[in-house]
């Protein structure tokens, strides 16, 4: 058995992202075992699997320096025969780990990030193709001598519409985001919600961080549950595969909800899905954008920017009507 291990720390949507790799890799490979590091709030999302072993370690701030967590690798290292490592991250934390195992002689790979391509398609290069990014993790494993092909939906297997006794549609709506150039007005939010419950009779879930369950509070509406923040990790992954759509930003719920399998419609503002963060087959016309031709857009990779326009801020979102997502939704439910 070898013994291949691997990190990706954040953002929570990236971590996300390794999960159909890693999968596909045990799958395709009976002889590896995967130790997984990532932080400890994102380690309850990885499915259970024998030969999967996640490690979740609480790296906020003040709480465990780079010199504790070289403490905590080290000590894996010497209790497990590591055979070949995977840097997932790419950043100064994992390039001091890395430097462990380098002295060690342990075969390693990283990831080559999109950072010359992106920069290009901010500039206005649309020609440019520019690879997913478990596209770019699958890569280091094949460079490590583990070809495969990533399992798109590892959470499927689950309660979908036709194992339910109530035919009611359920439909999820992750409002939020951190970034305001990624944020649709909760006033459209609002508006949504009362389109699919006159049209659907629809039962909704609101999704999002235990942060956001205060903002999410003052949504209104028949039928309407305020889930964030409210769940474990396993709950939030079978209430989500349990749902007939999820409606997104371009944020972490999207990437939960695409690897249950259920349809996902997401709506991109600032930043653009042909940088590499759109969801994995998911069809093109389930990604939401706005029709303007705006030279602005995308302002940045991750919705990290500031919108420029003064005079009609954040037009990309606010050009998106909920009466255009709820006649998406209809075309997809009925």
């Amino acid at each position: 058995m070898q013994t291949i291990l691997a990190y990706r720390f954040s953002a929570f949507g990236d971590v996300l992202l390794t999960i159909p790799v890693l999968m596909g890799v045990l799958h395709d490979h009976e002889e590896v075992r995967i130790i997984m590091i990532t932080r400890i709030q994102f380690a309850g999302y990885f499915p259970k699997h024998e030969r999967l072993e996640v490690v979740g370690i609480d790296l906020q701030k003040g709480k465990t320096s780079l010199g504790a967590l070289l403490v905590r690798v080290n000590k894996i290292a010497r209790t497990e025969s590591v055979d070949a490592v995977a840097d997932l991250h790419s950043v100064i934390r994992s390039h001091v780990l890395n430097s462990y195992f380098i002295l060690k002689d342990v075969k390693l790979r990283r990831i080559k990030k999109s950072r010359k391509g992106r920069r290009q398609f901010l500039k206005g290069n649309r020609g440019i193709s520019i690879p997913s990014v478990s596209n770019i993790y699958n890569e280091v494993f094949e460079k490590l001598g583990f070809p495969s092909f990533p399992i798109r939906h590892p959470y499927k297997v689950s309660i979908h519409k036709k194992d339910r006794k109530d035919p009611q549609n359920r439909i999820g709506i992750a409002p939020l985001s951190k970034h305001a150039t990624k944020n649709w007005p909760l006033s459209y939010t609002q508006k949504l919600i009362s389109l699919l419950s006159e049209r659907f009779s629809a039962e909704i879930f609101l999704f999002g961080s235990q942060e956001e369950h205060g903002i999410l509070a003052s949504m209104q509406g028949n039928k309407l549950n305020n889930m964030a923040g409210t769940l474990s990790s396993r709950e939030e992954i079978e209430l989500i595969s349990s749902l007939d759509l999820m409606v997104s930003l371009d944020s972490a719920n999207m990437h939960l909800a695409n690897l249950t399998g259920i349809p996902v419609l997401s709506i991109w503002g600032g930043t653009h899905p042909d940088m590499g963060f759109k969801p994995d087959n998911q069809p093109d016309e389930y990604l939401i954008q706005t029709n303007l031709d705006l030279a602005c857009r995308p302002c940045s990779v991750f919705g990290t920017s500031e919108c420029k326009l003064g005079s009609t801020p954040l037009i990309c979102l606010t050009s998106i009507s909920p009466e255009n997502i709820s006649d998406k939704i209809e075309s997809i439910l009925c």
